[in-house]
């Protein structure tokens, strides 16, 4: 198994599913994570997603500060990367995982609710991942991960919305990579 011990890493999206799964991955192969996840309306102090992953990793030994931001907001990603560096002086990996879906065909949505699905799924990768990029730039290591969807490659039925961000996500993700040879 490698090792990622030392490491710093941020996972959005983090307090369900895929996300949780990433960052308990990565604080079991050593990292310590940043577990981001927005708060929602109906959530009790110190209840909320993130901050049960993060008690779910600090369980299994390994280390984990929660993180509230929304990933719609543009200076999201400045605070994101601000937490990991004030709190480890580091900042190594970051997986883009923070989305939604949408399940309707386009003529059955505004352009509105198409624009809500796009915001988080690919914006928010952009802004969290602009703002750790030049922190790895400058340090001269780094790795971004983003979490797409074979409906941005091949479109589906019911998925505009979801379909066209997955698939903007994977053009900027193949261009970054590119950019960081």
């Amino acid at each position: 198994m490698i090792r990622l011990d030392g490491r710093v890493a941020i996972v959005t999206g983090a307090g369900h599913g895929l996300g949780r799964a990433y960052a308990l991955q990565l604080a079991q192969r050593g990292a310590r994570v940043v577990v981001n996840n927005r708060r929602h309306d109906t959530d009790a102090p110190g209840e909320t997603s993130a901050e049960r992953t993060c008690a779910a990793v600090r369980a299994a030994g390994g280390e984990a500060v929660p993180n509230f931001d929304s990933v719609r907001e543009p200076r999201s990603g400045e605070r994101l990367v601000a937490q990991a560096l004030d709190t480890w002086g580091r900042l190594d990996a970051l997986v883009n995982n923070a989305g939604v879906d949408q399940h309707a065909p386009l003529h059955r949505i505004t352009v509105e609710q198409f624009l809500d699905v796009f915001e988080p799924n690919f914006h928010g990768s952009l802004y969290v991942t602009h703002a750790a990029y030049a922190v790895m730039r400058r340090i001269g290591y780094g790795r971004i991960v983003v979490s797409a969807s074979s409906a941005g490659l091949h479109g589906l039925h019911g998925l505009t919305a979801y379909a066209a961000s997955k698939g903007a996500l994977i053009a900027f993700a193949r261009s970054l990579a590119q950019e960081g040879d």
